[in-house]
């Protein structure tokens, strides 16, 4: 769900951004703001309503991803894989304990099972901003809109379940010794080791956790207006509400996983 080279490469080609540690405080509607190289999330879309706003763009929620290709990463090393299954874990509201000698695996391999979408249509969320205003000289949003720049989240990847695969240094199936890692499993965490492979578990909680989102820029049209813009680097930004297609969503920062924080929202 947060790891490298495959899953990064694959999401990043369809606009979406990875999340390096999963939360299940992400969603549709969120202001992002980015400045003096951070990233967090700073506000939802409904602080910037007004008494003439229309309603929220409507957010369809739990659409099976059946589409969205891969969602498996690449191997890496044990270390690091079980500190990512740790992130993981607590993020599903679980935890995974210090001791390790459930396996003789050198290498883990992740993949998200039974992903779902949350998303609100970029051009409901376009027509939407047309009409806000923020007449706070001093607030969090001024400033990022001063100084800084501003992203609405239109589309968050989720889920509730991560399959690992482990494996010894060749790519061999490792042994994993199921007791062994039940002792060390605390939370609402259960274990499928119903898989193919005996090299694979099945983690899954009763949360789904964030992974993976799309934004758009939020910019001004040539009146001074608020608009949705789709922004790629060395182009000029283009307004999602006058594209006849839904164009690919801003992809913020280097390829690589995403350090979005919460600030003080």
């Amino acid at each position: 769900m947060i790891c490298p080279d495959a899953l990064i490469k694959s999401m990043r080609e369809k606009g979406y951004n990875i999340i390096r540690i999963p939360s299940s405080g992400h969603h549709p509607l969120d202001l992002v703001g980015r400045m003096n190289g951070a990233t967090d999330t700073i506000a939802s879309l409904s602080d910037l309503r007004s008494s003439s706003n229309p309603q929220l763009p409507h957010i369809e929620s739990n659409i099976s991803a059946v589409d969205i290709g891969n969602t498996r990463s690449s191997s890496v090393k044990f270390g690091i894989g079980i500190e990512i299954l740790q992130i993981v874990l607590k993020a599903l509201g679980g935890a995974l304990g210090v001791e390790f000698g459930f396996t003789d695996a050198r290498k883990m391999q992740f993949e998200a099972k039974n992903v779902l979408i949350d998303k609100a249509r970029p051009v409901d969320v376009a027509d939407f901003v047309k009409y806000c205003y923020y007449n706070q000289p001093n607030s969090l949003i001024n400033k990022y809109l001063m100084e800084g720049e501003l992203f609405i989240v239109t589309e968050i990847l989720k889920s509730k379940t991560l399959s690992v695969k482990f494996e010894k240094e060749d790519g061999v199936n490792a042994k994993i010794d199921i007791p062994a890692i039940e002792q060390i499993i605390s939370g609402n965490i259960t274990i499928d080791t119903s898989a193919k492979s005996e090299s694979v578990l099945t983690f899954s909680g009763e949360t789904p956790v964030v992974f993976a989102f799309k934004c758009y820029a939020l910019g001004f049209d040539g009146t001074g207006n608020w608009e949705l813009q789709a922004v790629k680097d060395g182009s000029v930004p283009a307004a999602v509400a006058d594209s006849p297609t839904e164009p690919q969503g801003v992809l913020l920062g280097e390829p690589g996983l995403l350090r979005l924080g919460r600030g003080a929202f």
